[in-house]
């Protein structure tokens, strides 16, 4: 009878150790979650943005998304996706001012990455946009 308890018990531990393995990036990821320290090393698209709901970005070199802070730029290469029931105004340095709609996923570009004064290029991998207000013509498509 004890020879039973035995190997219940370890039995158990067993399972609760595959589980503890298994779901353990996702319990660390659970409890201590933060945004990793970003820093860029492409060219500033802008810094002028709002959004409607969480937003999420993932700058060029990262592998995971995160959520968009207020105090964030949007660089080169940077990868963003706007979730239902949410959107992302941005306001580009050419005075073009654009609505980015929910279910989209976008990546904006600099036509040339060492001219900060160059076009900028949204490429929208799908989702749609609104111009809420144009800037100078040829410096964003």
């Amino acid at each position: 009878m004890k020879k039973q308890y035995v190997f219940i018990l370890s039995s158990l531990a067993l399972v609760a150790g595959g589980l503890l393995i298994y779901f353990a990036p996702d319990l660390s990821s659970y409890f201590f979650s933060q945004t990793p320290s970003f820093k860029p090393q492409t060219p500033l698209i802008t810094k002028e943005f709002s959004f409607s709901s969480q937003v999420l970005i993932r700058h060029k070199g990262q592998k995971d998304f995160f959520p968009l802070q207020t105090t964030d730029g949007i660089y080169h290469l940077d990868t963003l996706m706007i979730p239902s029931k949410a959107s992302l105004e941005i306001a580009f340095k050419s005075g073009y001012r654009v609505q980015i709609l929910s279910e989209s996923k976008i990546i904006l570009e600099y036509w040339d990455e060492e001219d900060p004064g160059s076009p900028v290029y949204i490429h929208f991998v799908q989702g749609d946009y609104r111009t809420l207000k144009t800037g100078i013509v040829g410096q964003l498509y």
